[in-house]
């Protein structure tokens, strides 16, 4: 297939005309009539679509009946990526508004050449992880513009004041590494894989409330909880926007490592807790790289990215649809 055309579609644009090639091995021509479903809510995902030609409406089932339109997708674009590395059932449909031409990547021979760590699969995945990072935090600006009951409010306390910690001055004091073992960011990893992850990072002790870090500040790290949890909220009109809390094993800051720029939350120390930091430079030359690490930190990337869309979308809907329930009473 000629690597021009595919260098048009934005998740394909950086990738060399080599790695072009080798994932052009793995993809198909289709076409769609109006009123098909390319991708239907509720199914398992199949693989991604990029669109040469047509147009193609996306929606989801709203709690109690009737449909939220979410976006429309048109020539240029694609739709399914997140299907490529989540085999959970889809969380919208996909329904062609007129004919529809381009190009299927088939998921199951992605993830082969991800699990072999073939570069031009890595680099797509990557790709795909600054899609979700994006969407991520787009959807999070979505929830907090809503009315207060969007997300969960609490008088402003605590890590909301304080000044963000000292890290150095807070290192653990006790053995935290049998933790380990048991997270899921280590999942199916021996025990030298995690040794050789666990010594690049440093490993922080938190009291309640401590606040980790603070919005607008440059990101200079990502997080993995090992014990406790963590808040990541917003300040408005006063309080303080509860957006997600975060337990052992899960990653936080992963979209401004991925993306770049500055934190765009608030984290603070829901209970006592530890933390693994990972470094910025140490969390790039790990996750750039095609080694066994390397697979480890793309594939819990994947995974948190997935999480954290799925509890937002449903927030959303859920929220949405009780916005134009309050409109129609």
């Amino acid at each position: 297939m000629d690597s021009v055309a595919l260098r048009k579609f934005a998740l394909l644009s950086n990738l060399s005309d080599s790695q072009l090639l080798d994932l052009s091995n793995g993809m198909s021509q289709f076409s769609a009539d109006a009123g098909d479903y390319l991708i239907r809510q509720g199914k398992p995902p199949k693989g991604c679509y990029f669109i040469e030609s047509g147009d193609i409406e996306i929606v989801t089932r709203m709690p109690g009946g009737g449909h939220l339109p979410l976006a429309l997708a048109g020539a240029g674009d694609f739709i399914g990526e997140q299907g490529l590395i989540d085999g959970s059932p889809r969380s919208a449909s996909s329904i062609v508004s007129t004919t529809v031409t381009g190009l299927y990547l088939n998921r199951q021979h992605f993830l082969a050449s991800v699990a072999l760590r073939q570069g031009p699969a890595l680099a797509l995945l990557r790709n795909i992880h600054v899609v979700l990072g994006v969407r991520m935090l787009s959807q999070i600006n979505k929830l907090e513009k809503m009315f207060g009951q969007n997300i969960s409010t609490s008088k402003r306390s605590g890590g909301s004041t304080a000044a963000v910690i000292t890290w150095q001055d807070h290192l653990c004091t006790f053995d935290y590494r049998p933790f380990l073992y048991k997270l899921p960011f280590f999942k199916n990893q021996d025990s030298g894989q995690i040794e050789e992850i666990a010594d690049q990072c440093s490993f922080v002790e938190l009291r309640r409330g401590d606040l980790l870090y603070a919005k607008d500040l440059d990101s200079d790290a990502c997080y993995v909880v090992v014990r406790g949890a963590l808040t990541l909220f917003r300040n408005k009109n006063g309080t303080q926007c509860q957006i997600s809390v975060l337990g052992p094993g899960r990653i936080v800051s992963v979209s401004e490592m991925i993306i770049g720029g500055v934190y765009q939350n608030n984290c603070k120390a829901k209970d006592n807790a530890v933390v693994m930091r990972l470094g910025k430079q140490e969390f790039q030359q790990i996750y750039q790289g095609d080694s066994v690490q390397s697979k480890l930190l793309l594939n819990a990337v994947s995974s948190e990215l997935v999480t954290r869309l799925a509890r937002l979308n449903d927030d959303l809907t859920l929220h949405s649809g009780y916005e134009r329930l309050q409109q129609e009473i």
